[in-house]
């Protein structure tokens, strides 16, 4: 007969005290308890989580654009100021720290300002159609401060980018080309006139300097090249000759670049670097990453170019089209060279184009047609060159370095001062 409980007392266990003793030493259950959600751990987890996203989805975009080689650049028309976050070489000042204003000044008001100079020569080409216009080219070239020592004209009466004129066999042109060569050699002793009549023998645009570089070898000697359909100022060579007399170095001299350049959002691409610099409050004169346009008149020293240049074989079409692309690719990609924008405060063309119209037959009327098809020449030539890519990867990363190291030194300077007053205050 079992006992009954009193009031108030505990439950009588009916185990056996030995099985007490083994269910006080039960493992614990593999599982723990329910616990009241902590939210400020999974806010800080699902924000880690969210970011570390971000970065992995940047880090592929970044990736992408700085390992693709077959990337195409963009070109900026209409943007006034760079990208956010743009990445561009640092430009340099030209060396001596003056201006080409300053230079053109004072070598004026010296009385002799074309002494000494090495020999210098103006190059240019035109084809079939476009070549009335020469004489009136010529003239402003005779009429400089500082006349060349030779101007070439490679005149090209079967232009390899003139299909429609070179299967056109009914043309005669020879009586009128020969009258034109006779007077045109009657403006100058200077001037010699080259007539290419072989298709296989025209070289695109790029018969204004190729043809050129092939006659003169001595590496010091500076060639200007021209466009066919412009008029240029009287201080057109002083100018260029002014500023590559700055260095000693391998160099290229002209009036307007194209600056090429990377952002997070658009990858590589280039811009008209004057915009840029006027955007950043920058000064216009300097060092130039890209290419120099030769409308507004080009200086190359010969030893910029090694052989190389005449070969196209392993770049895309819009190098062949584009001429001041693929000799500002070469430029880039000598450690010793370097190409400098000017501003010696006057336009370096007169007359802009002495055509009312464009030839169908013009690189630029041909590089409309690629862009209205989604292809971009000048982009392609541009990208197809490493130097143009990496170095802007590399002077991205040694202008931080610049920046740290000169942080670093207005510290440790900071400082100095800070123990110099302390040390004063006690004494």
């Amino acid at each position: 007969m079992r006992t009954p409980q009193k009031a108030g007392a505990a439950p009588a266990d009916d185990r056996s005290p030995g099985m007490v003793k083994r269910a006080r030493h039960v493992p614990a259950a593999p599982w723990p308890r329910r616990q009241q959600a902590n939210f400020t751990v999974v806010i800080r987890t699902t924000l880690f989580v969210a970011l570390a996203c971000a970065l992995l989805a940047w880090g592929a975009r970044v990736g992408s654009a700085l390992f693709s080689d077959g990337e195409d650049a963009q070109i900026l028309v209409h943007d006034r100021c760079p990208p956010p976050a743009s990445r561009f070489v640092r430009a340099r000042p030209l060396p001596g720290g003056k201006s080409t204003s300053e230079l053109i000044a004072r070598a004026k008001s010296s009385g002799e300002p074309c002494v000494q100079r090495p020999r210098t020569v103006v190059t240019m080409s035109s084809f079939y159609g476009r070549h009335q216009n020469l004489p009136l080219v010529v003239e402003s070239i005779l009429a400089q401060t500082c006349p060349p020592d030779r101007i070439y004209v490679f005149l090209s009466l079967a232009p390899l980018i003139d299909r429609e004129f070179r299967h056109n066999k009914t043309r005669s042109i020879g009586h009128e080309i020969g009258a034109f060569e006779a007077a045109l050699k009657r403006m100058s002793p200077l001037l010699e006139l080259v007539i290419i009549d072989r298709a296989e023998d025209d070289l695109g645009p790029a018969t204004k300097l190729l043809p050129a570089l092939k006659r003169e070898t001595n590496p010091s000697t500076r060639l200007v090249t021209v466009d066919d359909d412009t008029t240029y100022h009287e201080d057109l060579l002083l100018a260029l000759a002014l500023a590559a007399d700055t260095t000693k170095d391998p160099v290229a001299v002209g009036f307007w670049c194209e600056e090429f350049g990377w952002s997070p959002e658009t990858s590589y691409f280039f811009m008209h670097a004057t915009r840029r610099r006027e955007c950043l409050g920058m000064a216009v004169e300097g060092s130039c990453h890209g290419w120099l346009s030769g409308v507004g008149g080009v200086l190359f020293t010969r030893s910029v170019f090694d052989d190389s240049v005449f070969n196209y074989t392993s770049r895309p079409r819009g190098c062949w089209l584009h001429d001041d692309v693929w000799f500002g690719g070469h430029v880039a990609a000598r450690q010793d060279a370097v190409a400098y924008l000017i501003d010696p405060g006057f336009h370096s063309r007169k007359v802009r184009r002495i055509e009312k119209d464009r030839s169908r037959s013009s690189s630029y009327s041909q590089t409309l047609k690629m862009r209205e098809h989604g292809h971009d020449p000048e982009a392609q030539c541009a990208s197809s060159f490493d130097a143009m890519r990496d170095a802007v990867h590399r002077g991205h990363a040694a202008s931080r370095r610049r920046r740290r190291r000169a942080a670093a030194e207005a510290r440790a300077a900071r400082g100095a001062r800070r123990r110099f007053r302390h040390f004063h205050r006690g004494a």
